[in-house]
């Protein structure tokens, strides 16, 4: 009686590349590429900035001479539940995983989202030509991303604007693959803290030169986080308020001495929350 040829346990998997889902197919397998029959479904595709793209899927299965040495192969004695009817070692495990469909887990030691915002980061900085890598980082509670290499200067950019675009273009594709991802805060060289701190003292500094001119001071244009952080640092101080004024990217905070009253048409502020 012929022997029955073995059930091939063949399945897809999905990666951000063909070698990213190549690797998940060997991890599922415990088998090395080599190994493996690998049958491209769809190359996939990045996208601009991981935005439209698309993930590559392969299909793969054991190659048939490594399936024959292994039914050949004696099962351990632990493992042995005896031979089948037709004299053969089951393989009843990989044939029901057969039937159940199956995601590659990703090892990660971080949430979904900060995984994508860490890939996400090191894409722009790639695109942007920049010797730069991103890192996860525990701060505080949470997960931020770090920004390390030779040039991080330039990926900081003047007073942060291009970190800033950085934060900006990663934590806009977040929102559109996760529902319930929180903003992602991308960091490089200490930057943001010191960052505030700076604006603390200017804030400070400059506060006190309207006290003593009895003249408003005019900041230059901030980001809506960066004046948020000037009216706080300056919110209980006694003698001076804060407004802001202008629109768009030209929107700064102006610093007034409370003893000021009356003001001409020039020198109204919008007084819009922030």
């Amino acid at each position: 009686m012929p022997r029955s040829k073995p059930k091939k346990e063949t399945l897809e998997f999905e990666g951000k590349t063909i070698e990213q889902a190549t690797e998940y197919a060997c991890k599922h397998f415990s088998l090395p590429k080599e190994d493996l029959e690998i049958e491209v479904l769809n190359k996939g595709f990045s996208g601009i900035f991981g935005l439209g793209g698309r993930k590559a899927k392969i299909r793969a299965v054991p190659n048939a001479t490594k399936q024959a040495s292994d039914i050949n192969k004696p099962a351990p004695a632990a493992a042995t539940t005896g031979p089948g009817k037709d004299g053969l070692n089951p393989i009843e495990e990989s044939d029901q995983t057969a039937k159940m469909p199956v995601t590659p887990l990703q090892p990660r030691e971080a949430p979904p989202h900060i995984e994508e915002a860490r890939r996400l980061t090191d894409e722009l900085l790639a695109k942007m030509g920049l010797d730069c890598n991103a890192e996860i980082r525990n701060e505080g509670d949470g997960l931020d991303i770090e920004i390390t290499g030779q040039d991080v200067s330039i990926a900081i950019g003047h007073e942060g604007k291009t970190l800033e675009a950085i934060g900006y273009i990663v934590n806009r594709v977040l929102t559109k693959q996760f529902e319930d991802a929180k903003t992602v805060l991308i960091d490089a060289g200490n930057f943001h803290p010191n960052r505030e701190n700076y604006l603390a003292k200017l804030a400070h500094s400059k506060a006190e030169q309207a006290r003593k001119t009895g003249k408003s001071v005019v900041l230059n244009p901030m980001s809506p986080k960066e004046r948020r952080l000037v009216h706080l640092a300056l919110k209980n101080l006694t003698g001076i308020r804060t407004a802001s004024t202008g629109t768009g990217t030209m929107r700064r905070v102006i610093i007034i001495p409370a003893r000021r009253t009356g003001k001409t048409s020039s020198q109204r502020t919008d007084r819009k929350s922030e």
